[in-house]
């Protein structure tokens, strides 16, 4: 009987902990195929049930869309990681300034492809950059951010290398905005400005907003996801935190986030820019957890034009 009750112990903890350890992988490391599982605000009952039990589906992310789909030419370029990975980067001429565009979790660099436009309406030449494990780099493995810090200083060496005159901006969204965020506070990059779109302020709490949205509670869930993580991050998943990297970031950053974002909250936003030195936040109205330029593209333009003005 003793025994009995000791195996139906361990299996009550052992199998909740091979689910997450499971979920983990399956949020960290993206295979070549398979259909894809919707956003957690997208899913059923059912589908939420599947995910609970098995973990998300996440091929790794491929572009479907180039520049020439907008009608301009562009030359494509590898930059080399100093940790070994290879990244893809799209680049259409300008003839003032540059900015490197950076995409978010699970996308490739075509999700921000929409802004480029944009940017190279003002003159400046737009690199579209995909991290690590996405589109045409290397890799299958994403850090949600940490690892991704390496890519963009990498980027912005290669960017300022070209010797372009004028300035050097970047641009993320998402988990692109959080390697930003730890690019320049722990390297002296020669970024002149930086925005920064819907990034979660610790991983730790978007975690939560993902349990919440799929109408779960955050505890157990996001403590046993934080364990695992530090794991499979080789890291502390608890100091995977944009808001610390923030106060040690020197260049002008303007934090943009959508007042009905249903995964990165206002008081995400607002808590990075009250943590940077040079930072100023924006709330854009109507926006959700998509790319300010596409979900709230007037506030967008307004903000960004008074900020890159000023620079």
């Amino acid at each position: 009987m003793l025994v009995q009750v000791g195996l139906a112990g361990l299996a009550a903890v052992a199998l909740p902990t091979l689910l997450v350890r499971q979920h983990v992988r399956a949020l960290l490391y993206f295979g070549e195929e398979g259909e894809r599982t919707p956003a957690p605000e997208d899913l059923t009952g059912p589908q939420k049930l599947v995910v609970l039990v098995r973990g998300a589906v996440i091929p790794k992310p491929r572009n479907v869309r180039t520049p020439r789909d907008l009608g301009f030419d562009y030359s494509t370029s590898v930059i080399d990681v100093p940790d070994g990975h290879r990244l893809e980067v799209w680049t259409v001429k300008g003839s003032r300034g540059q900015v490197l565009l950076f995409h978010g979790y699970t996308q490739p660099k075509d999700q921000v492809l929409d802004a480029l436009p944009w940017f190279h309406a003002r003159g400046y030449t737009v690199h579209l950059v995909d991290f690590r494990a996405s589109g045409g780099s290397s890799g299958h493995r994403t850090t949600l951010g940490a690892e991704e810090a390496h890519d963009v200083a990498a980027a912005v060496r290669w960017a300022a290398a070209r010797g372009e005159p004028g300035p050097l901006v970047v641009y993320g969204f998402s988990m692109g905005g959080a390697a930003i965020l730890g690019a320049l506070a722990d390297g002296d990059l020669p970024v002149d400005a930086a925005i920064v779109d819907g990034v979660y302020d610790r991983l730790a709490n978007t975690l939560a907003h993902r349990f919440r949205t799929m109408g779960l509670p955050a505890s157990p869930g996001r403590e046993l996801l934080m364990l695992w993580g530090s794991v499979e991050l080789r890291r502390n998943a608890w100091r995977v935190a944009p808001v610390e990297d923030a106060a040690r970031v020197r260049a002008p950053v303007l934090v943009l986030v959508g007042e009905d974002d249903p995964r990165v909250g206002v008081a995400d936003g607002r808590a990075i820019a009250e943590a940077l030195p040079d930072g100023r936040l924006v709330v854009l109205e109507g926006g959700g957890h998509d790319p300010g330029f596409l979900t709230a593209p007037e506030p967008f333009t307004l903000a960004v034009e008074a900020f890159l003005s000023a620079r």
